[in-house]
């Protein structure tokens, strides 16, 4: 009920919204239009990938959204990096000899895994003096982590002096202002991927005006089911086409339009449209002030695959 009257009137920000987890996309997008259409808030949204499908349902949620677009000068000015595609694992020998070269080479590596379980298998490999992140550490270490990381590598502050060699997953493409020399990574969808482009030559304009390379490996890892298969193998098809060529931040747009289009794109809309509804319908048109609803508490926790746990040697300090 709080939350609810403090948004009412509000304006939000709604940075980095991304067409591949539908469900919760969904959820978004029906508060989103809740927020607006009930409780007269005022909604900006932005990414560096909106598919025009997914622009589409914001203008309808949004009827009088205005776009905002970057210029081609703006455009030309981000080219700042070289796609290579390489035709074998992340945890295959030949990826771990050339990571291993760039780090002794004295460059600030980064190499991002699918899954918690690949990033630590990478991690011990002998003879790499990698750093670890990922999202099982619990709060008081992740966040001491990724504030030391910030100190070292954070955009502006890096010492280029100073080689670092850091694997990570997913959670290094959300909110962490960093810039590193090369990019080693698992396919993804195309989303995730420019998301890990960004943290390499970040300040390119201010510390190396020449692109900088991100290889992506083209095997798709199995039993590791953290995306849609089809939208990893459109990525690492689109990508195809940008091997060993600078990457033309101007023509995401279209390569994200056709990784959404046809059949593909119609199941993803209607999906996208029936988790809207279902959110409407489950949780926003049932919810009442001051009045609990066991269903809508039981659906939160089932979007959680697992419970949260702390090491037994943290229990003294949390009691």
């Amino acid at each position: 009920e709080a939350i609810w009257t403090d948004a009412a009137g509000g304006s939000f920000i709604y940075d980095e919204i991304h067409a591949y987890e539908t469900g919760r996309l969904g959820m978004i997008l029906a508060t989103m239009k809740y927020a607006v259409q009930e409780l007269g808030a005022h909604i900006f949204v932005m990414s560096a990938t909106l598919p025009s499908r997914l622009k589409g349902i914001l203008q309808e949620i949004l009827p009088e959204s205005t776009p905002i677009l970057a210029s081609e000068q703006t455009f030309q000015r981000f080219r700042r990096h070289e796609v290579r595609i390489l035709p074998y694992g992340l945890l295959a020998k030949e990826s771990i000899a050339r990571i291993r070269q760039d780090a002794d080479s004295g460059k600030a590596v980064l190499v991002v895994a699918n899954t918690v379980q690949r990033v630590q298998t990478l991690w011990q490999q002998p003879g790499a003096d990698a750093q670890l992140l990922h999202g099982r550490f619990h709060a008081d270490d992740r966040n001491k982590k990724e504030e030391e990381l910030r100190k070292r590598q954070g955009v502006g502050v890096r010492q280029l002096d100073q080689p670092v060699l850091l694997v990570a997953t997913q959670v290094v493409e959300v909110s962490l202002n960093v810039d590193f020399d090369v990019l080693y990574s698992d396919p993804a969808p195309l989303e995730a991927l420019l998301q890990r482009f960004g943290r390499i030559n970040r300040k390119q304009q201010k510390i190396s005006p020449e692109p900088k390379p991100v290889y992506v490996c083209s095997e798709i890892p199995e039993g590791c089911p953290v995306y849609q298969r089809h939208l990893v193998e459109s990525a690492l098809g689109a990508l195809l086409t940008w091997d060993e060529k600078v990457l033309e931040e101007s023509k995401i747009q279209k390569i994200l339009d056709n990784i959404y289009a046809g059949d593909y794109g119609n199941h993803w809309e209607r999906q996208i449209r029936g988790a809207i509804n279902q959110f409407e319908r489950d949780a926003l048109a049932s919810s009442r002030p001051f009045i609990s609803d066991e269903r809508i508490s039981d659906a939160f926790y089932e979007l959680f695959d697992g419970h949260e746990v702390l090491p037994y040697d943290c229990l003294e300090e949390y009691r």
